[in-house]
């Protein structure tokens, strides 16, 4: 669980492994404009573990604040 800056404040984090591939992206605590934010985390949770990397496409601004912070840490 890491804590990374979104838009809204602070969010937790959770990315999830196996030995050969990324398996989930969970923001399990948020502070993002409900019926906004949250539907851009659902999308970019899913294309990045679709892609198997954090440099997804986004056109919402989100890649900044949910991507970035795990190509960092």
């Amino acid at each position: 669980m890491k804590v990374v800056e979104g838009y809204g404040g602070d969010m937790m984090v959770e990315v999830k492994f196996s030995s050969m591939k990324m398996l989930s992206v969970a923001v399990s605590k948020h502070n993002e404009t409900e019926g906004l934010g949250d539907k851009a985390i659902n999308h970019l949770s899913k294309a990045i573990v679709e892609a198997q990397t954090y440099d997804v496409d986004t056109s919402n601004g989100g890649h900044r604040y949910l991507v970035s912070p795990y190509k960092m840490g």
